[in-house]
């Protein structure tokens, strides 16, 4: 029998790219350490709500983080700041893991309970 692998367990690889956060003065790399946690989905077998899970996901944290950039961008522009563009990247990119995450986690657990309503 054919093991089907979850290929997006390959995500959670990126959090080793924390490290680099770690052994330089740049924290920002350490919000890279919240991929770990995806390393969990290796045992997971994916299935079509679980795509479709992770595409809402994927596109809700994507246009909070374009909103999250336009923000920033806005704000350096109006008060010449250029350092603003620098930390509005890291703070959308910080938004954009969290959000996903916890946006991902929601529809597992909404899904994990509409299994127990059946």
């Amino acid at each position: 029998m054919k093991k089907i692998k979850n290929y997006y367990g390959f995500v959670g690889l990126l959090g080793l790219v924390g490290f680099v956060g770690v052994f330089t003065k740049n924290r920002e790399w350490l919000f890279f350490f919240a991929w770990l946690w995806e390393c969990r989905y290796f045992n997971i077998i994916p299935d079509e709500m679980f795509k479709q899970n992770l595409f809402k996901s994927a596109g809700i944290a994507f246009f909070i983080t374009c909103t999250t950039m336009l923000t920033f961008i806005g704000i350096a522009n109006l008060t010449n700041n250029a350092d603003l563009f620098r930390m509005g990247l890291t703070v959308s990119s910080a938004v954009a893991i969290f959000f996903f995450i916890v946006i991902k986690q929601f529809y597992e657990d909404r899904e994990k309970n509409q299994g127990k309503e059946q």
